[in-house]
């Protein structure tokens, strides 16, 4: 039976941030040294040290725009790129709101894309409140957010109400009070008067959004337990909503000193499951795949801006679920939610999965759970180390422990 200890990676969405607050207070703020291995959060590390004109920062959404923000700032005339995958990423509400705030670019190829050019940065004169258009992604916000107590007035940063990924804002805020700045805010907003960062954190704590993948492949065996060293129940990951899900269907979650202890009591299927992902959608690959293979039939809701992600994920997921016998019905909402309906009892998997996870280490991993039910081959399997590089060893030696 398997019982087993998983070691995850640090919470990306965590340490990228950290970087930020760290370059802007310089030596009052305190980080752990040993940061996560991922490549969205090294690539941002190298860019933030970077004395080069011209910045790469690979894949990673969330780092390049907290770096756009970080050079507006600052005013430097640098040039920011990244990927192809990384250069048809949604930046354009972003731009907007900074060229708003009074700085200018140059676009070196598409029109509010990437690669682009800081010509000039916000003015000492800019205005002292913006809205920004956070529909496509909170990252927009929370990149402003980062930057707003450096402005000599600070900044009133609005966001649309239908804002995806709320918990990733409050993420954003928590931080900024964790060291050192006051802010009124709600839901929609947050006032960020002038200040400085300062403060210590002794550690990042472990990624909720590694830990689903092994949290379903938990859950589709019949008894066993997994160990999640520096796992906890802060509140600060969105991600951290997978818990309450598993735990739905049976999965028992025991936070321990210093880690989480989760295991199998019993699979319990649910009747007219509905499960909100607007707030966590990064968890909808592996929800889907683990979904597929129990044949719980589930409506995913809030699932509008996943065509935004590395891939098309939602689409992606409905092509390689429609080959096994599911059927999608999707529900447009007047408002632009988007859900989608997933009979998932007519599951019927193939002799063997070929899949392609289009670049996107989310989509390897979940395919990954494929691997239950019959052999697996993936085109580009390293395409995990944007968030895990040692997702695959462990991954590998859960299986085999699972007998």
């Amino acid at each position: 039976m398997l019982n087993q200890v998983i070691e995850l990676p640090g919470s990306k969405s965590i340490a990228t941030r950290l970087l930020i607050l760290r370059a802007l207070g310089g030596k009052a703020v305190s980080i752990p040294g040993s940061l996560p291995d991922a490549d969205d959060v090294q690539y941002l590390k190298q860019c933030l040290e970077d004395t080069n004109e011209r910045l790469y920062v690979g894949d990673g959404a969330a780092p390049m725009r907290f770096l756009l923000a970080w050079v507006a700032l600052r005013g430097e005339h640098k040039i920011i790129d990244g990927s192809e995958m990384l250069r048809r990423r949604p930046l354009r509400p972003l731009l907007k709101t900074l060229e708003e705030l009074g700085c200018k670019f140059l676009f070196l190829d598409t029109p509010y894309q990437l690669p682009v050019q800081l010509i000039r940065g916000i003015p000492p004169r800019y205005p002292y409140s913006v809205e920004v258009d956070a529909r496509i992604s909170s990252q927009f916000a929370s990149a402003l957010l980062l930057i707003a107590p450096y402005l000599p007035h600070g900044l009133l940063v609005e966001w649309t109400k239908d804002a995806v990924s709320q918990p990733y804002l409050n993420m954003t805020l928590s931080l900024m009070r964790h060291f050192g700045i006051s802010m009124g805010y709600s839901s929609t907003y947050a006032r960020v008067g002038p200040g400085r960062y300062a403060g210590s954190l002794d550690r990042i704590e472990a990624d909720w959004s590694a830990a689903v993948f092994f949290l379903a492949w938990l859950s589709l065996l019949d008894g066993g337990a997994l160990y999640f060293p520096n796992l906890t129940f802060s509140g600060l990951q969105a991600d951290e909503a997978a818990a309450g899900f598993f735990s739905a269907w049976g999965l028992q979650f025991e936070e321990e000193r210093g880690g989480m202890s989760v295991r199998q009591t019993g699979f319990r299927m649910q009747q007219d499951l509905h499960l909100e992902l607007a707030g966590c959608p990064d968890l909808f690959p592996a929800l889907a795949v683990f979904c597929a293979l129990r044949g719980q039939d589930v409506c995913f809701e809030g699932l509008q801006h996943l065509q935004y992600k590395e891939s098309d994920r939602l689409g992606a997921l409905c092509e390689v679920l429609a080959s096994c016998g599911v059927e999608a019905n999707a529900t447009h909402h007047t408002n632009g939610r988007l859900d989608v309906s997933f009979c998932m009892s007519g599951f019927s998997p193939p002799v063997q999965f070929r899949l392609d996870p289009r670049g996107d280490h989310r989509l390897a991993m979940a395919f990954g759970l494929f691997a239950h039910c019959a052999p697996l081959e993936l085109s580009d399997p390293d395409v995990v180390r944007k968030s895990f590089p040692g997702f695959w060893k462990l991954f590998l030696q859960m299986i085999l422990a699972s007998g």
